[in-house]
C-alpha cells in the first residue's frame, strides 16, 4: 500500500511540476536568461488612451544581473488572440529617467490593438546589442499595476533573470 500511495505522490508531483512552466515567461538556463522564440514586433499603435510608467534611473533595471545597456528597449505588451502586441515602449539610456507610455485599445477600430481595462503589463527587454527578446520582471513602488486609463504607474525594480 506504501508502495502504491508513494507512485500515486510522485505521478502527481511530476505531473504537476510540468504543468507549471510558462511558455510566455521563458526561464533561466545555465547560461543566462533564455531570449523568446519567433519574431517579436516593437510596433506601437499610438490611440487615444494611455497609462504612463516610470523607469527611473535609481532602480538600475538589469539584465542578468548587469545594468541594462543604452539602447535597451523596455516595453509592455497585452495579449491579442494567442500573441503578445507591443502596447507601449521607451528605449534606455542608461543616463536619465524614462516613461514608457503603455496604449489602450483603440475604441474606433474593431481589432485589439492596445490594453482593455484592468489588462495585466507583460513586460519584454530588447537588448540593443543582439536584438534578441526577453521576459522581463517588475515590481511596482507606487500606481496601478494594470492597465488604467490615464494611470500612473511607477516602478520600484525591472529586471531580466
Amino acid at each position: 500500500m506504501k508502495s502504491l500511495t508513494r507512485s500515486i505522490f510522485l505521478l502527481m508531483f511530476l505531473v504537476f511540476a510540468f504543468s507549471c512552466s510558462d511558455d510566455d515567461n521563458p526561464s533561466t538556463t545555465e547560461n543566462g536568461p533564455e531570449a523568446i522564440s519567433g519574431s517579436v514586433s516593437w510596433e506601437v499603435n499610438n490611440t487615444d488612451i494611455n497609462h504612463t510608467i516610470a523607469v527611473q534611473l535609481k532602480i538600475n533595471p538589469t539584465f542578468d544581473g548587469e545594468s541594462l545597456s543604452n539602447g535597451d528597449k523596455i516595453g509592455v505588451f497585452c495579449k491579442v488572440d494567442n500573441d503578445y502586441v507591443c502596447a507601449g515602449f521607451s528605449v534606455w539610456t542608461g543616463s536619465e529617467n524614462i516613461a514608457v507610455t503603455a496604449w489602450g485599445d483603440d475604441s474606433q477600430t474593431t481589432e485589439k490593438d492596445g490594453f482593455s481595462a484592468n489588462e495585466t503589463f507583460v513586460w519584454r527587454i530588447q537588448r540593443a546589442a543582439d536584438q534578441k527578446n526577453y521576459a522581463a520582471s517588475v515590481e511596482y513602488e507606487s500606481g496601478p499595476e494594470n492597465f488604467i486609463a490615464n494611470g500612473i504607474t511607477v516602478l520600484k525594480t525591472l529586471k531580466v533573470e
